[in-house]
């Protein structure tokens, strides 16, 4: 199998990526944990009695700073996107025979999305040659009525395993942290940690009642806090974590087989039916149907899609408005369908899982553009005031 076959290895996410996406801007950098810098911080975490780590977690800047040393993307073993220090990653070894055969010898997951190390792509400033996984799409739409020939579906099921291993199954699967670490979180807040300091203080100045109504008022709201956290982390698990049966065509016997959604890897041509929410994005190759897009839209007038155009030479872009119309994205449903001069209504899957429309959607929902609001930075200079006048 040739790798580039199966994965786009010169995809410039900065050319490329939607607009909307966080690949279209992402500028990365490379660190290397440091073993005397480490063995120091922690050293000071100890005699500060944890304040520096509190610090630390606070300013994940100054984690960076104490741990870690700036290095090359292409030696490094922490990754992170410029001024995203929380979310420091590190750097995995590529396990799959087939993929470090290939030229890809290490990858990191960043927001969901795998980006993979290949020896032969150009280095770029701000990624280097890492690049988001991402199916060999990017060719002329009237190509992809090809699919349906034979030759290019018998080339496919050889190839399928290793897409298998490539992509993963075709799930968004969000982890849901535990109660616990829910809590830990809302209570390792600086203002949750000036409360604390301020009621031992009013404890020893004999403000008792004070100090315990502070108590149960802050015990109550970081409850709540974690509650409706927790409730809204559910419900977008519920929302994201589709899985559902599919007819998977088979080209040589003309025939369907029904798997799970899960199951499916870029490349599989599969029956479009009705009542059928996408479990992936698909672009249209035979047949037509009107779609409801509300979902990820908000507009309720359903679409209508076409098959693919033999006379379409432009490169398949999903984004566009023109080839909107033969792309069915995932989480939208089938409202109807209509067959043509074939008797079924048919689709190729172009991609799955976190790389899907929904899946970016679900992404920004779980990581928001920051905003920096004046009142907000301005509340931390308040209680760091109120720290400095309670110590004095």
């Amino acid at each position: 199998d040739n790798l580039h076959r199966l994965i786009n290895c010169e995809y410039d996410p900065h050319v490329s990526a939607s607009p909307q996406s966080d690949e279209s801007s992402i500028e990365f950098e490379g660190f290397t944990i440091h073993p005397v810098k480490q063995i120091c911080y922690w050293v000071l975490v100890f005699l500060s009695f944890g304040f520096l780590w509190l610090l630390a977690r606070w300013i994940p800047s100054l984690y960076i700073t104490l741990n870690c040393t700036p290095s090359r993307l292409d030696v490094a073993t922490r990754i992170c996107a410029k001024g995203h220090y929380k979310e420091l990653t590190p750097v995995l070894q590529e396990t799959n025979e087939f993929l470090s055969v290939q030229g890809s010898t290490k990858y990191f997951v960043w927001r969901y999305q795998v980006w993979r190390w290949y020896t032969f792509v150009e280095d770029l400033s701000y990624c280097s040659q890492y690049r988001p996984i991402s199916y060999p799409f990017n060719r002329p739409v009237s190509q992809f009525c090809s699919e349906l020939d034979i030759t290019s579906y018998e080339e496919h099921q050889r190839q399928r395993e290793s897409l298998r291993h490539i992509y993963g199954p075709n799930l968004i699967s969000i982890p849901l942290p535990g109660p616990l670490q829910l809590l830990l979180d809302e209570v390792l807040h600086p203002f949750y940690m000036f409360q604390l300091f301020s009621v031992v203080l009013w404890y020893v100045e004999v403000y008792a009642t004070y100090a315990t109504a502070i108590i149960i008022i802050s015990v109550t709201g970081a409850v709540i806090g974690v509650l409706q956290t927790r409730k809204n982390l559910i419900n977008l698990k519920k929302l994201a974590e589709y899985e559902c049966n599919v007819e998977l065509y088979d080209l040589a016997t003309k025939t369907q087989k029904t798997i799970s959604s899960k199951n499916l890897v870029p490349g599989d041509i599969i029956a479009v039916q009705e009542g059928l929410i996408m479990p992936c994005d698909v672009i249209l190759l035979q047949g037509k149907c009107v779609v409801n897009e509300s979902m990820l839209t908000g507009e309720s007038v359903p679409v209508v899609k076409s098959p693919a155009d033999t006379d379409d030479k432009g490169i398949f872009t999903p984004s566009k408005s023109a080839h909107a119309k033969y792309t069915l994205y995932g989480g939208t449903e089938v409202l109807q369908t209509k067959t043509l001069d074939k008797p079924e209504v048919l689709g190729m899957v172009f991609q799955s899982g976190f790389s899907t429309t929904k899946g970016q959607l679900v992404r920004s929902i779980l990581y928001p553009k920051p905003l920096n609001m004046k009142f907000y930075r301005d509340s931390f200079y308040f209680i760091l005031f109120l720290f400095l006048l309670s110590c004095a």
